[in-house]
């Protein structure tokens, strides 16, 4: 049985926990096409109740039907003579008032599904409510840069999913593409509790001896990948006032980890509460409250540490609330909500149709105005740089009448490195010469070693003093290594980065 056939059967067998974390191969390859973009998602679990968040404030269709939840006209935000954000998100409105806050009026999709757990298949998914699909949007993008996707392990992370525990977001079609954690010290603290290293007692001679060592990698790569997190996390500081609640300590969490210099472009995180049936004002005030906050502490540390121009917020619900509120001072499951986009590169402003209150469709729900697929599709061409054949194949069908960028990723004249790493060996996997490459943020001495993975040195690449700036060079394996994963080790500046090697 081949690895990656035998990979797909265990995933199937196990429901994917025996082998969490999972990544995809050649990470400076999808590096260097997502560039240093970053998007984070947030999901509003439960259905965001859109009417009271972007409000029609001088339809008086909307205080007809909703005679206790109606915001007060004097409370609301206005963002034009129409048109207002909820009191509960004025921290948002300075970053409106920048332009940098997009608001995306009726989300949705034909035909919503109003069940939770398929709205939220449907959204993760990037699909139409007809079409089930076990893979997440993100997951395919991703698996469309790696068509080498299980066999190679990359050192680092690609997404981070933290608050909800559901694989599809980060589920490809031949395994999963992320990892779930909440906070970077437990996570740590729970992979290296169970690791005991044995990587000498090798097996032979028997059927599965080939799909056993490729389990042990993965075992060795996943504490690999709570060391990078770890180290990520001890290197970042976030500072934003942020709510002491789980999506604020979640965007806290993301903060701290970009400061420390993950080179991880997708980020989740989640929070629930939004399924306001009853008893809805003053829940549904406060969940917006901590959004607002939580943002606007995130966004603050990104311009911190001069990042904010490589980063934007994904607001996302699977559906939105009834026009009419119901008899328990709530309001119930609805279609067409709106989402958000928050960030410097974005085109802020009102983008789509506000749905009309009196015209509804025959189940007495508002029109969808604009396909959540569009919004996806624009994220991907236009911030991270897909091609219009790589987003017509992940969604099957074409969805980019939005433009929500204000111009694609823009060359920026050269500089020199302002921070010390070692970039992925090429070829890798590979046996033969290597081409080996790092940048230096200041002049300094130089150690570029090997290590196995019982952390014993076997080779010493470089030892030298060198000038701040990128470097290039070749090595050759001693044919006396033998074939398996090494760690590529570059200490310079009190800074150390690693690279996994393959040898076959």
């Amino acid at each position: 049985m081949k690895r990656r056939d035998f990979l797909q059967t265990m995933m199937l067998a196990t429901g994917g926990a025996m082998l969490k974390p999972m990544w995809w191969p050649h990470l400076a390859q999808a590096q260097s096409q997502l560039g240093s973009k970053i998007l984070v998602m947030v999901v509003f679990q439960g259905g965001n109740d859109g009417i009271n968040t972007v409000i029609p404030y001088t339809d008086g269709l909307y205080t007809a039907n909703r005679p206790t939840l109606a915001i007060p006209q004097n409370q609301i935000l206005t963002l034009n003579d129409d048109i207002g954000l909820h009191p509960s998100l004025s921290p948002l409105m300075s970053h409106w008032d920048a332009g940098n806050l997009a608001v995306i009026q009726g989300v949705g999709y034909p035909n919503m599904n109003l069940s939770h757990f398929r709205g939220t298949d449907i959204m993760f998914s990037g699909s139409s409510s007809e079409t089930v699909w076990s893979s997440g949007w993100l997951a395919r993008y991703l698996e469309l840069l790696n068509p080498d996707f299980p066999e190679v392990l990359p050192p680092e992370p690609l997404a981070l999913q933290q608050g909800f525990s559901a694989r599809l977001p980060l589920s490809g079609d031949r395994g999963t593409t992320g990892v779930i954690v909440d906070d970077p010290d437990t996570f740590f603290a729970l992979v290296n509790a169970g690791f005991t290293p044995s990587p000498d007692d090798v097996t032979t001679g028997f059927a599965g001896d080939d799909e056993f060592g490729f389990i042990r990698q993965v075992d060795v790569e996943s504490f690999e990948y709570a060391d990078v997190i770890e180290n990520a996390a001890s290197l970042g500081n976030a500072t934003g006032n942020y709510p002491a609640v789980p999506i604020g300590n979640q965007l806290s969490t993301i903060a701290t980890l970009i400061e420390g210099n993950l080179p991880t472009p997708i980020y989740l995180a989640a929070f629930n509460g939004f399924d306001t049936h009853a008893n809805q004002q003053g829940n549904h005030d406060t969940l917006l409250d901590y959004f607002a906050r939580s943002v606007d502490a995130f966004l603050q540390d990104m311009d911190r540490i001069g990042r904010k121009e490589d980063v934007v917020i994904l607001s996302v619900s699977e559906f939105g609330r009834r026009v009419g509120e119901n008899g328990s001072f709530g309001t119930d499951h609805g279609t067409a909500a709106p989402w958000f986009l928050i960030g410097d590169g974005v085109e802020g402003g009102l983008h789509g149709k506000q749905p009309p209150l009196d015209n509804l469709d025959p189940f007495g729900n508002l029109l969808v105005q604009e396909d959540y697929r569009s919004i996806y599709a624009n994220l991907l061409s236009d911030w991270f740089g897909a091609t219009s054949a790589q987003t017509s194949a992940i969604f099957e069908g074409n969805f980019s009448d939005l433009s929500l960028i204000q111009s694609l990723s823009r060359a920026r004249p050269s500089v020199s490195p302002t921070l010390t790493q070692l970039h992925n060996p090429k070829p890798n996997p590979g046996r033969g010469t290597r081409s080996l490459s790092f940048d230096l943020a200041q002049d300094g001495l130089v150690d570029l070693s090997v290590f196995d993975v019982r952390g014993r040195r076997v080779a010493q690449i470089m030892r030298e003093t060198r000038a701040a700036g990128s470097h290039q060079l070749s090595w050759t394996p001693n044919s006396s290594l033998s074939r398996g994963i090494y760690f590529l080790k570059l200490n310079a500046g009190g800074r150390e980065t690693t690279q996994k090697l393959v040898l076959n």
